[in-house]
């Protein structure tokens, strides 16, 4: 039996376009622009999931806060991130340290650079243990990520509903709320200029009982 590497080395070998995977879906409205798909079957989603479970080095419990209605409270989900050299990430006002790839993630960020045709120096590992944790509705707003570049996730583990609000939906009541489920193995690209003016948001589900870990590309830019 070929290893998760070997897999993905197959799978990277050859002609590969988002809009030809299972169950793809693209939205499109005001200002927003998001493609999904099944990328990996579930064996192999599976295969993935417990190669990041083993390989991945999460922040310190506790490590993290952000500042919510001027409190500061516990990130609530586990975080990692990986880089190439040079790259700083900065998370709620504290720049974060940074881990060098290694090898299944490489091989997922080719993958995903074949499919979008950007290259990607930097990801976000996001780990939920069930349905209590979740993240609020935010942008990506960092000043270090590259407004020209899509950004793109992973998901395998426990599917999770994803939903995007657009920032002025409050003036704006035609522009309703989009919600998608993410399942074991799916990929969600967001177009340009879709974080500029949707939140997005993985909001508590109590049925969800198991783990689910996501990781999202992002193109940043280099630190002078």
């Amino acid at each position: 039996m070929m290893s998760v590497i070997e897999q993905l080395n197959e799978i990277g070998n050859k002609p590969i376009e988002t809009k030809n995977l299972k169950n793809y879906r693209r939205i499109v409205a005001e200002h927003l622009d998001v493609e999904t798909a099944i990328l990996f079957d579930k064996r192999l989603s599976y295969e993935i999931y417990k190669g990041l479970d083993d390989a991945v080095e999460y922040y310190e419990e506790n490590s993290l806060k952000v500042k919510v209605f001027g409190k500061w409270h516990p990130v609530p989900r586990k975080m990692a991130t990986y880089c190439d050299e040079g790259i700083t990430y900065t998370f709620s006002g504290l720049t974060m340290p940074t881990r060098n790839w290694f090898p299944l993630l490489s091989q997922l960020r080719d993958i995903v650079t074949k499919l979008t045709g950007f290259d990607y120096n930097f990801v976000l590992v996001n780990r939920y243990e069930n349905g209590n944790q979740h993240i609020g509705e935010h942008r990506d707003g960092e000043k270090e990520i590259d407004p020209s570049s899509p950004i793109v996730s992973l998901s395998f583990g426990q599917h999770r509903d994803f939903v995007f609000r657009h920032s002025n939906s409050k003036a704006r009541p035609d522009l309703t709320p989009i919600k998608m489920e993410l399942p074991n193995g799916s990929i969600l690209v967001m177009n340009p200029p879709t974080n500029q003016f949707w939140l997005h948001s993985l909001p508590i589900r109590k049925k969800a009982l198991h783990p689910r870990i996501n990781l999202t590309f992002r193109k940043i830019f280099r630190s002078e």
